[in-house]
């Protein structure tokens, strides 16, 4: 018999509503606390950015997630593309991490 077979419940598509969303999070950290020990999001999203004068350059945000770094957005303003900016900021994002003992980091940005 197939494990298709073995289904007895049906697969809907549907929205991810605010509340999904939240019933999602909620599960993932107690499922990542139960095998961890640590609470996943105890300290906020931090801003690292880099300013010409008082323009703004370019942003990492980073957050600890569950004891690892998260990069969470990387942007360099179009016309300092290319020039550095941007390594600079994921090298000061690690060199952060470090301070705070994460074994890896994830990025999620485009």
């Amino acid at each position: 018999m197939s494990r298709k077979d073995d289904m007895k419940h049906k697969i809907a598509q549907t929205i991810l509503t605010p509340e999904l969303k939240q019933w999602i999070i909620d599960g993932l950290a107690k499922h990542a606390i139960d095998q961890t020990g640590i609470d996943g999001l105890k300290e906020e999203a931090i801003l690292f950015e880099i300013r010409d004068n008082q323009n703004l350059v370019g942003c990492v945000a980073i957050q600890i997630f569950w004891g690892q770094l998260h990069i969470k957005k990387l942007f360099v303003e179009e016309n300092y593309r290319g020039k550095g900016f941007a390594r600079a900021l994921m090298e000061h994002a690690f060199e952060f991490g470090k301070t705070k003992r994460c074994n890896f980091a994830f990025v999620e940005t485009m």
